[in-house]
């Protein structure tokens, strides 16, 4: 797996709303109510959300 180019603190892998939902395999719908219920952890950076993924009950790969 490759580091993500959004990672510039070295604090975790920070991915796009559409990436993060790509390696979930969920609906970007599904990652931004995670990220509304606080399940994801997110940031801003240069007027784009950014998603850390998670392994969470449900969407595993």
């Amino acid at each position: 797996m490759t580091a993500s180019p959004w990672d510039d603190d070295g604090t975790g892998e920070w991915l796009t709303v559409e990436d993060c939902a790509r390696r979930m395999r969920v609906s970007q719908d599904q990652v931004l109510d995670m990220v509304r219920r606080r399940v994801l952890r997110t940031r801003h950076q240069w007027g784009v959300t950014l998603v850390q993924p998670a392994i969470v009950s449900g969407a595993v790969e």
